[in-house]
């Protein structure tokens, strides 16, 4: 089994929490294979930001993305707390690995239906405890993050959503548990 750990967080704000989450699994799993991917470290791009200079080369590199993500059976992301929505590195990189006959397909009817069924994500990241309108940010990026998954064909999305002055020894106690359950 292969899991890709996707860093979408510039400021390591939740890198410790992450960590601890992910030794926790592979403490349960010790012959699953984790893969770190750091977004930010990654040369990936909007689409749209290639416009008439798109090359053989920027469409081989896309199909290389979304194989690579299409082989992994489970997703961790970790994303930085203080986004007041979703980073623009997982923007770009989910509309590069949207790629027909990989990761979607389109049925007779011309309607893209997932292919990576079966697999799972979970979604981490921290707010601060007072931070004006929380809910409503993670409301946005929960649904964000279903649709997109789901048009990939991933339905099993679980979001870790904590509050950075949790104490660490609670915090810890719950990140093993769902790490032990993912």
């Amino acid at each position: 089994m292969k899991v890709l750990f996707l860093k979408c967080d510039s400021s390591d704000s939740i890198s410790e929490v992450t960590q601890v989450f992910l030794d926790e699994y592979q403490k349960k799993n010790p012959k699953h294979q984790i893969v770190e991917c750091d977004l930010y470290k990654m040369d990936i791009y909007p689409l749209e930001d290639f416009g008439k200079d798109f090359h053989l080369e920027h469409g081989k590199k896309i199909i290389h993305l979304a194989v690579d993500f299409a082989s992994f059976d489970k997703y961790v992301l970790a994303v930085h707390s203080e986004e007041r929505s979703i980073p623009h590195v997982l923007k770009s990189y989910l509309s590069n690995i949207f790629v027909n006959g990989i990761t979607f397909k389109y049925n007779r009817f011309g309607i893209p239906t997932g292919m990576l069924n079966n697999k799972k994500i979970i979604y981490i990241t921290s707010h601060k405890e007072r931070e004006t309108l929380t809910f409503l940010f993670h409301s946005f990026k929960k649904k964000f993050i279903k649709y997109m998954f789901g048009l990939f064909g991933i339905k099993k999305i679980n979001f870790l959503f904590l509050k950075e002055k949790e104490r660490k020894e609670v915090l810890n106690k719950v990140v093993k548990n769902i790490a032990q359950k993912f």
